[in-house]
C-alpha cells in the first residue's frame, strides 16, 4: 500500500499545548509540579466506572464506527469528532447534548459526551 498522513489545518483554532524547557535556576522553589489533568469516566456499558486520563495532547474515544479526539490545549481541553455520523445521517457525538459537528467545544468540569450511545463525563484532578 503507501504511507499516508493527513494534517487538519484550521488558522482559526488555538495553539496545541507546546513542549517547554525549564531549566532548574529558572524554576522558583515552591512552585506546583504538575499542571491540572483532565480524565474521562466512563458512565454506562460494560466499561462504567472506568477512568482514562487525558495525558497525552490528544486522545481518541469510541469505536470503529464513531471517533472523538480529545485535544489537551493550552486553554484547556477540547472535543472534535473526527469520524462517525453526522447530525443528517443519524445520530451524531454530542457534548451536553449539542451536536460536535465540524466544531471543537471546549470541555469543562462534569461535561457529559455522547458517542453513539456510550456516554462519558469530562472531569479535572
Amino acid at each position: 500500500m503507501g504511507r499516508h498522513e493527513f494534517k487538519y489545518l484550521d488558522d482559526a483554532a488555538p495553539d496545541f499545548e507546546k513542549t517547554v524547557v525549564l531549566r532548574p535556576e529558572e524554576v522558583k522553589a515552591g512552585a506546583p509540579a504538575a499542571a491540572v489533568v483532565g480524565y474521562l469516566k466512563v458512565v454506562n456499558g460494560p466499561k462504567a466506572g472506568q477512568k482514562i486520563e487525558l495525558i497525552k495532547t490528544y486522545t481518541s474515544v469510541g469505536n470503529h464506527g464513531t471517533m472523538v479526539v480529545i485535544s489537551k490545549r493550552q486553554q484547556g481541553y477540547f472535543a472534535s469528532q473526527v469520524s462517525g455520523k453526522s447530525e443528517k445521517q443519524g445520530k451524531a457525538a454530542t457534548v451536553n447534548g449539542e451536536v460536535i459537528g465540524a466544531k471543537s467545544i471546549s470541555l469543562k468540569e462534569k461535561d457529559t459526551i455522547d458517542i453513539s450511545g456510550l456516554v462519558i463525563e469530562f472531569h479535572l484532578k
